[in-house]
């Protein structure tokens, strides 16, 4: 998947989707190393990202693995226990 908006990109991830991201905004960060990302939205980039993805099943598989996991961090449930962390640290 090409992705250049949050939503699709956690979506994409959860799925064990092969992912290819613009380097820009926060999906660097949300994706971590679980996303091929791009240093130029182009078609070349787009071109370039994909093939060897193509090409490559095991590093589908790879980026799928590393896409759920990723995701597997997001959870309401994380969110949730951050909050707490946070909340009782700040109480003391």
């Amino acid at each position: 998947m090409l992705a250049k908006g949050g939503d699709a990109v956690g979506d994409a991830l959860a799925a064990g989707v092969p992912t290819v991201i613009s380097d820009i905004s926060s999906l660097p960060e949300v994706c971590g190393d679980a996303a091929v990302r791009l240093p130029e939205l182009s078609a070349a980039a787009v071109a370039a990202a994909l093939e060897p993805l193509l090409r490559d099943p095991a590093r589908r598989q790879e980026l799928g693995a590393r896409g759920r996991a990723r995701a597997a961090q997001f959870s309401s449930a994380a969110a949730a226990a951050g909050h707490l962390r946070v909340y009782r640290r700040a109480l003391g």
